[in-house]
């Protein structure tokens, strides 16, 4: 129930600038994450949800010795998700399976954006609008179910905003938060590649553009796959398999994802022609290209037939607290219209997230 209490509450804020002290929002974010913990714990997945074949992954890796499990577990190739499911087979505690990872994703969300939001002074509305994005679009069932590559993404959220937005970082701290998405979901690979490749990109502008066209380019670099780490190459082998099978079934989800890139590509280019003081966006040259970047590696993701790269909209969400920030403070024609358009896109989304009642039966017996 607080759940849609604190989404009710992101929702007004959001629209009417609800005048509120530091230490309540705080209280508020706390108390969610307390309450998705409290979802999660009690959530009983349908069997067309990961969580379903998680819980039976995790029988398979309770008949694993440690060393079984390190050499031969299903995960072998993301180390932090293999030791979890490890452990986690290990513990007499279903409900702590996914209850973890998920408010660890939402505990994630809310230091670095809080972080950001108290360093650059960006107001609650504009941080409600960011956090109501994430909710809507990742969806709670998503995260509850999916546990691993929300958790990716929060975790590459972390180490992009340290990387581009707090100053005087430390180096083998930024490598460390580098190196711990693709231990835990392969889908984040593509977009560590991306931002070691932003030193080429602007030096040679055009290479942006070039990333929409992966699925065509991924088959000839092929051979070269056994020169990168192990992880780099599950990855781009994924990549590779599943382009071959691109297409799919034309869903609401990707419906949302076509007009959300849309949406956000035109942002991009209005923000930068904008006159905007003390901007987050536009002021990080390196930040705005690394985004640029990655809207349009997700616009030829949108049709690839696998949900390890067709979510990548998701990603978006996380990276847009500078972008949002701007946009609260800029005076461009239709600002007010793309706002009103992306909380009705957000609400329908929210709307649509398939909570049913019989997902939460542990509850009651």
């Amino acid at each position: 129930m607080y759940v849609l209490i604190y989404y009710t509450f992101l929702v007004f804020s959001t629209v009417f600038r609800i005048k509120i002290t530091d230490k309540q929002y705080n209280l508020l974010n706390i108390l969610f994450i307390i309450s998705i913990f409290m979802v999660a714990y009690y959530f009983v997945p349908s069997s067309n949800l990961d969580l379903y074949r998680y819980y039976e992954m995790l029988n398979v890796y309770k008949r694993m010795s440690w060393q079984q499990s390190i050499e031969s577990g299903i995960y072998s190739n993301t180390i932090i998700t293999n030791i979890y499911f490890f452990v986690m087979s290990r513990v007499d505690n279903i409900g702590l399976f996914s209850a973890i990872p998920t408010a660890l994703t939402f505990s994630i969300i809310f230091f670095m954006s809080t972080k950001f939001r108290k360093i650059y002074k960006i107001s609650y509305q504009t941080h409600s609008f960011y956090i109501l994005g994430i909710i809507s679009v990742a969806s709670l069932i998503g995260i509850i179910s999916g546990i691993r590559q929300n958790l990716s993404w929060a975790l590459l959220m972390l180490a992009l905003y340290y990387d581009y937005y707090i100053k005087d970082n430390n180096k083998i701290i930024l490598i460390i938060l580098y190196t711990l998405p693709p231990l835990v979901h392969l889908s984040s690979v593509p977009f560590i590649v991306i931002r070691i490749g932003i030193v080429f990109i602007k030096k040679i502008g055009f290479f942006k553009y070039l990333i929409i066209l992966w699925p065509l380019f991924i088959g000839l670099i092929s051979n070269f796959y056994f020169i990168l780490p192990p992880v780099f190459q599950s990855s781009f082998q994924l990549l590779e398999f599943h382009t071959s099978y691109s297409g799919g079934a034309i869903t609401y989800k990707r419906i949302f994802a076509v007009f959300g890139y849309l949406i956000f590509l035109y942002l991009v280019k209005k923000i930068n022609n904008n006159d905007i003081k003390n901007n987050l966006f536009v002021g990080n040259t390196d930040f705005n290209i690394y985004y640029l970047s990655v809207i349009l590696f997700g616009i030829s993701s949108i049709f690839v037939d696998l949900i390890l790269f067709g979510r990548n909209i998701e990603l978006i969400l996380y990276l847009s607290l500078p972008i949002i920030a701007d946009l609260f403070k800029s005076k461009f024609t239709f600002r007010q219209i793309l706002i009103f358009t992306l909380l009705v896109m957000y609400l329908a989304l929210f709307y649509l997230q398939d909570i049913k009642p019989g997902y939460f039966l542990r509850f009651s017996n």
